[in-house]
């Protein structure tokens, strides 16, 4: 029962990261990309920590040795709105950059020169 979900994860993450990073370097000057990118990394892992600490205070804060269906049902919550919340500010953030591509800006740069 794991191995399809695993199957699909795998496959996420192997169409998502090459895109994050292309779209974190994009219109960063060539010697700074690598701070970029470190900085993407960084963020994801740092992120990562900080909603594992969140939902796992979530899961055990019934207290016991066992871990109870509301409990579990809070933590899936907790997971759902923190996903959510990250979708909202993603969708943001695209809705801001529809204005004129970088490659405009570029020519308009090389054109005052």
């Amino acid at each position: 029962m794991v191995i399809p979900g695993m199957i699909l994860l795998g496959i996420a993450f192997a169409l998502s990261f090459p895109s994050l990073n292309i779209q974190a370097t994009n219109g960063v000057d060539d010697d700074e990309q690598g701070l970029a990118s470190g900085l993407l990394n960084t963020s994801g892992q740092v992120g990562g920590a900080i909603v594992l600490a969140v939902v796992t205070a979530v899961l055990t804060s019934g207290g016991g040795e066992t871990i109870s269906i509301g409990s579990l049902r809070a933590a899936i919550v907790v997971s759902l709105v923190l996903a959510l919340v990250g979708l909202a500010i993603s969708a943001t953030g695209l809705r801001a950059r529809k204005g004129v591509p970088a490659v405009a800006e570029d020519v308009k740069a090389y054109e005052t020169v």
